[in-house]
């Protein structure tokens, strides 16, 4: 019988790759949002029906080799990573595996909550990653931009819906991260295991969002 540790090492998951490439989790989920870091949900479940077709099938001569997925491999769109990497976890109803026929539609007889442990990025992927030198450190530029005028716009956006969060003509944006700093650390008060509380403890004392 061959033994557990004597089998081919399939995938590691992000706790392992956070050490291992010195990069945070959010980081590699940051990443994986972007399309940069293929991961996956392992094996397929008792919850799971796998469906073909769907609107994004590839046909079978424009599938290569290498975006074809492992058969124990699921994977989740974008807005779902996106969910998972700011709230910690996310209620997934579907995913897709890529196939030589196109893409597969996976959905999940029961919604399946997924938090960054259940994710892991397949052995190849790793070993691409590692052999061409393309881990990135940080979020592009272009990334971060991004994110700095979406918070610019809510901010706005809250401005013009309340009159307190105004300062003349502009919005007060000191006001909106007081509260929103206030609100995130009563939500952290009440439920002290959810991923918000333990993002407000790792934050420096006297820091804003």
């Amino acid at each position: 019988m061959t033994k557990q540790h004597d089998l081919p090492k399939l995938y590691s998951d992000l706790g392992e790759l956070s050490g291992r490439w010195g990069l945070p989790i959010r980081v590699l989920l940051a990443h994986a949002s972007a399309g940069r870091l293929v991961v996956y949900l392992p094996h397929f479940g008792y919850q799971q029906k796998p469906v073909t077709g769907g609107e994004n099938a590839v046909p079978e001569d424009e599938m290569s080799v290498e975006e074809i997925d492992p058969v124990w491999a699921v994977r989740l769109d974008s807005e779902a990573l996106s969910c998972v990497a700011a709230y910690g976890e996310a209620s997934i109803e579907s995913g897709y595996r890529c196939e030589v026929t196109g893409k597969t539609v996976v959905t999940f007889d029961v919604p399946r909550r997924v938090a960054p442990t259940d994710l892991v990025v397949a052995a190849e992927e790793v070993s691409r990653h590692e052999v061409s030198g393309t881990v990135v450190a940080t979020i592009s530029e272009t990334k971060e931009a991004a994110l700095l005028k979406q918070m610019a716009l809510l901010a706005m956006l809250i401005a013009h819906k309340c009159s307190g969060y105004k300062w003349g003509d502009k919005c007060n944006a000191k006001k909106i991260a007081d509260d929103t700093d206030s609100l995130l650390r009563n939500i952290a008060i009440e439920a002290p295991d959810s991923a918000i509380a333990l993002a407000v403890s790792d934050r420096p004392k006297g820091s804003t969002w």
